[in-house]
C-alpha cells in the first residue's frame, strides 16, 4: 500500500459538499474489499460532522440571569435564501407580550448532526464588546449556527419581506449545548418555559410544510368548534373528505409531543 496521503478538495459551502466525490484508490495497493467499503462510506456524513459542523458551531452563547431569556430578531426575507437573526437578551418581566414564541416538533434523531445553518449576531453589548470594537475586532460579525430541517423550514415561512419579527426559539434561545453552561442553563430555562410561552404575544405552531388537503383540514377545524353543528357534521356523508383531511392534520408530528398536552392544559 502506498504510503502517500490521501488529499481532500477544500470544502467551503454545502454545494460543494453535494457534489464531493471520494477519491478512487490505486486497484494494485487497496485490497477489493477495502475499495468497496470505502465507496459505500457516507462521506458527506463523516465531511459534514467532522468539518462543517465545528464551524457552524461559531456562535457562543453568553451566560444568563436566571431572570433573562434570548430573544431571536429574524431577519427580513432575503432573495438569497439565507437567514440572519440578532440575539437580544432581555429580562422575561420586561418583554411580556412583546415576543411570538414558536412550538414545532424538532424531527431529529438523538445525535444526528444539523445540515443547515442560519447566521446569527449578537445584540448585547458589554465591557468585552467595547474592548474589542475598539481593537477594530467587532465581536458582532454573523456567526454560523446549525439548525435541523424542521426548524429551518418553519424560519424560512416566518420571515417577512417589510419587517423583522420577534421570536423565543427553545433550540437557539437555550443554550442546548453539553456543556456545564450549557447544562446549567437549561435546567434553569426549561422550567419556566411554561411561563415563557404564557409571556408570549401568541403561540406560532408550526405543523410542517402544507399539503393540498392542509387547507381543507384547516377550514374544518373552523366548523368543528361549533359545537351546536358538531353532531350534524358526523352524519353528514358528505363531510367525509373533510375528515379524512383532519385525521391526516392530526397525525403530523407535533401532535405526538408531551407539550402539546401543557398547550391544552392552558385553554
Amino acid at each position: 500500500m502506498s504510503d502517500s496521503p490521501i488529499e481532500f478538495p477544500v470544502i467551503t459551502s454545502d454545494q460543494d459538499l453535494n457534489d464531493y466525490q471520494p477519491p478512487e484508490w490505486e486497484p494494485e495497493t487497496v485490497p477489493p474489499d477495502s475499495r468497496e467499503r470505502f465507496r459505500k462510506a457516507d462521506w458527506a456524513g463523516v465531511v459534514r460532522s467532522k468539518i462543517l459542523l465545528p464551524v457552524r458551531h461559531q456562535y457562543q452563547y453568553k451566560s444568563l440571569k436566571d431572570d433573562e431569556i434570548r430573544l431571536l430578531m429574524l431577519g427580513k426575507k432575503r432573495d438569497d435564501g439565507k437567514i440572519f437573526c440578532t440575539v437580544h437578551v432581555k429580562p422575561l418581566n420586561d418583554m411580556k407580550k412583546q415576543y411570538a414564541a414558536l412550538s414545532y416538533h424538532w424531527g431529529t434523531e438523538e445525535g444526528e448532526h444539523p445540515r443547515n445553518y442560519i447566521h446569527i449576531s449578537d445584540a448585547r453589548s458589554d465591557l468585552s464588546d467595547i474592548v474589542l470594537q475598539a481593537m477594530g475586532k467587532s465581536s458582532n460579525e454573523p456567526k454560523p449556527f446549525g439548525v435541523h430541517d424542521n426548524l429551518f423550514t418553519a424560519l424560512h415561512h416566518l420571515q417577512w419581506k417589510e419587517r423583522t419579527v420577534l421570536f423565543w426559539v427553545d433550540a437557539i434561545c437555550i443554550n442546548q449545548r453539553e456543556t456545564e453552561e450549557g447544562r446549567r442553563e437549561k435546567k434553569v430555562q426549561v422550567s419556566r418555559m411554561a411561563e415563557i410561552y404564557n409571556s408570549a404575544s401568541n403561540v406560532c405552531i408550526w405543523l410542517g410544510a402544507g399539503e393540498p388537503q392542509t387547507d381543507t383540514a384547516m377550514d374544518f377545524i373552523k366548523e368543528l368548534v361549533v359545537l351546536d353543528k358538531f353532531d350534524q357534521l358526523i352524519r353528514d356523508h358528505a363531510s367525509v373528505p373533510r375528515w379524512e383531511a383532519f385525521t391526516d392534520l392530526m397525525k403530523t408530528h407535533w401532535f405526538s409531543r408531551r407539550w402539546v398536552i401543557v398547550f391544552a392544559s392552558q385553554f
